[in-house]
């Protein structure tokens, strides 16, 4: 187990990074047009395209586009419209549909994507409901760059105060994605901190102390050196971010 040092230091705070921007948004790769089957043709999709901004997740239906750091809203609405076009124009190619859908069907296959041994791995320690409500849950995760572990703290609390807010503005499945997304991660609701130390016994706690990245709290520290939330369901309605990322703005000032 990591001594409260080595935790600290999975976290890359760096000050270069304050007030920096980004969003990572999840996809499903489907049949076709007329039915929203997922298909796990992930591997497939991702030879064609720029590994440096399209990514996996556990389920091999499933794709993620994350946004270049930017400095503005503007900005990540921009690089999110571009990706989205993309991404729509090569799943074609290889006959399928990106579909910006929350909550899969619960009969979706449950391939994991095999390329990663962590997934692999983790898959095999699951029960099947909630390796099965991990798989049907798209979400957009925004991020907030902060300077250093005290800023990060600061921040961290003031937007853990608005979590309810954020998965109601981000709610396109009358409450489903959120009960998913709990089945797989029961302490979803990130706690208070009042110091770096009860974080680190949170890790211990919760088990994500060797692993910042297990930690699922809708709002969290995250070891890119941002501050995430995680609370807003999936969507292709860019202005849906801009508006979700304009009152995170607001809620720091």
């Amino acid at each position: 187990m990591c001594t409260f040092e080595k935790f600290l230091a999975k976290y890359a705070f760096l000050e270069e990074g304050k007030g920096l921007l980004g969003a990572e948004i999840e996809f499903f790769l489907t049949k076709d047009r007329d039915s929203f089957e997922p298909v796990p043709q992930v591997a497939e999709f991702l030879e064609r395209m720029d590994k440096k901004v399209w990514g996996y997740e556990l389920s091999a239906c499933q794709v993620e586009y994350h946004t270049n750091p930017a400095k503005t809203v503007a900005e990540v609405v921009a690089d999110l419209r571009a990706g989205w076009r993309a991404g729509v124009a090569r799943a074609s190619e290889i006959g399928r549909v990106l579909v910006a859908k929350e909550v899969a069907p619960a009969n979706m296959s449950l391939a994991v994507y095999e390329e990663d041994a962590r997934y692999v791995a983790l898959a095999k320690t699951l029960p099947e409901n909630v390796l099965r409500a991990a798989c049907q849950v798209a979400g957009t995760h925004l991020h907030i760059g902060v300077g250093n572990f005290s800023e990060a703290l600061c921040v961290y609390n003031k937007l853990a105060e608005y979590t309810e807010e954020f998965i109601v503005a981000g709610d396109h499945s009358n409450g489903e994605r959120i009960r998913l997304y709990q089945v797989m991660a029961p302490n979803a609701r990130p706690p208070r901190y009042a110091s770096l130390e009860q974080l680190y016994e949170t890790a211990k706690d919760q088990r994500f102390v060797d692993d910042p990245r297990s930690c699922y709290h809708f709002v969290r520290f995250n070891p890119k050196g941002t501050v995430e939330i995680r609370a807003y369901g999936t969507t292709n309605n860019f202005e849906e971010v801009r508006q979700w990322l304009e009152r995170i703005r607001e809620i720091l000032e």
